[in-house]
């Protein structure tokens, strides 16, 4: 028999490496997905919402450094900050990396950034020697950073890295810290005198995170107040001279919690720095209007005198964080932490003592191009939940009373509700609307399914587009404003045929409503939603039955809006029969969706 410590040397390298392969694995993936979509035909390519065509130089930007040009028609998936190439077309790989800054739609006008290393001279010469350009989905191989932290973490190490890799693997459980309980505690009498009184679950929520050895878990379900309760914990371990970390996988993300951490500064009298580390150069104007300083890295921040009675509010990405090696902070909160996949939170293990972990796993997990280990779980979060449960906020303040019912019964065990505030809110809009689209859209019921008998559609269909362009319409000139709409669809390509169909109705310049698929609308909320389920053929619905049937998704899609839900669908996805038993679960959980909405058949109107 072995003794205990070779059993845990053994336990650790296998963690290692399942980690490695983990991270190898998933960088071939992402090269193989990558050498099949350059393959493509440029047209086959722009379709599939991976690449621009077409781009004409239209001049360089000194105050920005940035690119601009004309882009005649973006119907691509592409954000601000994502890695890109640039050439002819022909070859993708030999083609130019830049990053995206922003998009005009009303003036086709595409600003383009030079990544960090990148050659600016090379850009203004392609610029101007090619008279039209392609602009197509890049890669971000970040394998060697988190190999490297792998590494690190797996050695034989620090006493903080052998902690790490005890209450990875789950030997060490998290237990409560008592002196860390009663500063909480005094914590939340404070914000009570000042007028600020935690609902009971976020007290809990908040005493966890504070109170708990080495970690805690907060599971906030949508509209619970999870960033804000972070951004609360972010100040006042700040404010009582602790140096405090908040990291994310996204930039979107860090930046979210440290916009609602600084007003909260502000709100209390300021004296407390917080400062964004690595932040895109187009985000510093805006990042300091808000009262948050920017810098380079760990040299630039202004780290406290030991001793110090006010502390520190730092926020990278976990690419970020990874420089910040040897624990310089006292904590380190994980925002989205059911985004972060194992081998990515190492990024961030290695910044600090205590940590926080806040995010909900029945919401999107991380972007993955390979097959999942079904050894290893989704994320941290969900790997963590397994040692020690999570504090649920279990009030949402997004959501009325009907919107909450079925994701709450579905998702959350029947304990999410909404809060008072927001349980009997209905849509309420300034002029009348169509009357047909009034069975609909009226305040009654605040969610619908609007039936379309559709078969054989796949990533578009004209007769949803025609049905979710005309809702959006009537809801618009109606009053409602386009920032307080949101069109969903799973597929890029229905979401350009939507947008399109509604450039064509409204007058020229109007402003649109975000049209975008469920990833990019989680962390969101509008007053109204409308989600186009767009897809009817049971053919490439049971191929990419993970996909289109994912609760995750379906849960993030109906947990959007604040008083309007529309789903629109054919009763003919239900017909798909996966080929697992995990398939025939998701899809089932769409056959009580359609059976528990209140439901209008518009199949004849769509005829």
């Amino acid at each position: 028999m072995s003794a205990p410590g070779a059993r845990e040397a053994g336990d650790d390298r296998a963690w290692r490496d399942r980690l490695l392969r983990a991270v190898l694995r998933e960088r071939a993936a992402s090269r193989r997905e990558l050498d099949e979509l350059y393959c493509l035909p440029v047209a086959a390519r722009v379709e599939a919402g991976h690449a621009i065509d077409g781009l004409v130089f239209a001049g360089w930007e000194p105050a920005t450094g940035h690119f601009s040009f004309h882009a005649p028609a973006n119907g691509s998936g592409f954000r601000p900050g994502d890695r890109l190439r640039l050439g002819r077309g022909d070859d993708p790989w030999g083609a130019l990396e830049v990053e995206w800054a922003d998009y005009d739609p009303a003036a086709a006008r595409l600003t383009l950034a030079v990544p960090w290393g990148g050659d600016r001279d090379a850009l203004e010469r392609l610029a101007r020697r090619e008279s039209q350009l392609v602009l197509d989905r890049g890669d971000a191989d970040l394998s060697d950073a988190l190999t490297g932290a792998i590494q690190r973490v797996y050695a034989d190490g620090t006493p903080h890295e052998r902690a790490l890799r005890e209450w990875l693997a789950g030997r060490a459980r998290p237990v409560a810290d008592p002196a860390g309980e009663a500063a909480a505690r005094d914590s939340l009498a404070r914000l009570g005198a000042r007028g600020l009184a935690l609902r009971p679950a976020q007290a809990d929520a908040y005493v966890a995170a504070w109170g708990t050895l080495p970690y805690g878990l907060v599971q906030g379900p949508p509209g619970t107040g999870k960033t804000w309760l972070l951004a609360l914990l972010l100040a006042a371990w700040a404010f009582r001279g602790e140096r405090v970390l908040v990291t994310a996988f996204t930039h979107r993300a860090v930046d979210n919690a440290l916009q609602h951490a600084a007003a909260l500064v502000r709100g209390a009298g300021g004296g407390l720095p917080v400062v964004r580390v690595g932040a895109r150069a187009d985000q510093h104007t805006e990042l300091e209007r808000l009262g948050i300083r920017t810098a380079r890295g760990p040299a630039q921040l202004p780290w406290p005198a030991p001793g110090a009675r006010r502390g520190l509010i730092a926020g990278a990405t976990l690419f970020g964080a990874a420089r910040f090696d040897g624990a310089p902070f006292d904590r380190v909160a994980f925002d989205e932490a059911a985004q972060v996949a194992v081998p990515q939170a190492l990024l961030g293990l290695s910044a600090g003592r205590r940590f926080a972990f806040f995010g909900d796993d029945r919401q999107l997990g991380p972007v993955t191009a390979g097959e999942p280990d079904p050894g290893l779980a989704p994320s941290i979060f969900a790997h963590l939940r397994a040692f020690a449960a999570p504090v649920l906020l279990d009030e949402t303040f997004r959501m009325n009373d009907a919107l909450t019912l079925f994701p709450s019964t579905q998702f959350y065990g029947g304990r999410l509700l909404p809060a008072r505030e927001a349980r009997d809110r209905r849509l309420a809009l300034p002029t009348p609307g169509d009357p047909e689209l009034d069975a609909v859209l009226g305040p009654e019921p605040p969610a619908i399914l609007v039936t379309l008998d559709h078969e054989g559609y796949q990533r578009h269909c004209p007769r949803e587009v025609r049905a979710a362009a005309d809702l959006a319409e009537d809801l618009l000139r109606r009053g409602l404003p386009p920032h307080e709409l949101a069109v969903v669809s799973p597929f890029r390509v229905q979401n350009r045929e939507i947008e399109r169909e509604l450039r064509r109705r409204l007058p020229p310049g109007a402003a649109l409503p975000v049209i975008d698929t469920v990833e990019r609308i989680q962390g969101q909320e509008r007053e109204a939603v409308i989600v186009s389920l767009t897809c009817s053929d049971p053919d490439a619905l049971r191929r990419d039955a993970s996909f289109f049937f994912s609760a995750n998704r379906l849960n993030v899609s109906l947990t959007r809006a604040r008083t309007k839900l529309v789903v629109i669908g054919s009763p003919r996805l239900l017909a798909t029969y996966p080929r697992t038993h995990a398939g025939l679960v998701q899809v089932d959980l769409f056959h009580r969706l359609f059976q528990e909405l209140p439901r209008v058949d518009w199949s004849a109107r769509y005829a």
